[in-house]
């Protein structure tokens, strides 16, 4: 969406080699899961200590309370934003 993006040229060109070697972006993919594996199981959740309960809301987080919950707690002391709505719309 925005001016200069490259990535609609990067799906152009894995469609291209898809289309002369079928299954090519299949084995990209997955060769790119596999590789990563490793990486991301070393970061899971399970072995940060799992998920747990938030303290205010009980929805699931990693901490004590949720992202959801500090951002409301930072957010209570300021002035609301008015946002303008168009007319005639529902």
């Amino acid at each position: 969406m925005a001016v200069g993006n490259k990535h609609l040229g990067y799906k152009e060109a894995l469609n291209q080699v898809e289309l002369r070697s079928p299954g090519s972006k299949h084995a990209f993919y997955f060769g790119f899961l596999d590789r990563m594996a490793p990486l991301l199981r070393s970061a899971s959740v399970a072995e940060q200590g799992g998920l747990g309960a938030c303290a205010r809301c009980g929805a699931p987080t990693t901490g004590a309370v949720c992202a959801f919950c500090r951002l409301v707690e930072r957010s209570a002391g300021h002035e609301p934003v008015p946002v303008p709505t168009p007319r005639g719309r529902r």
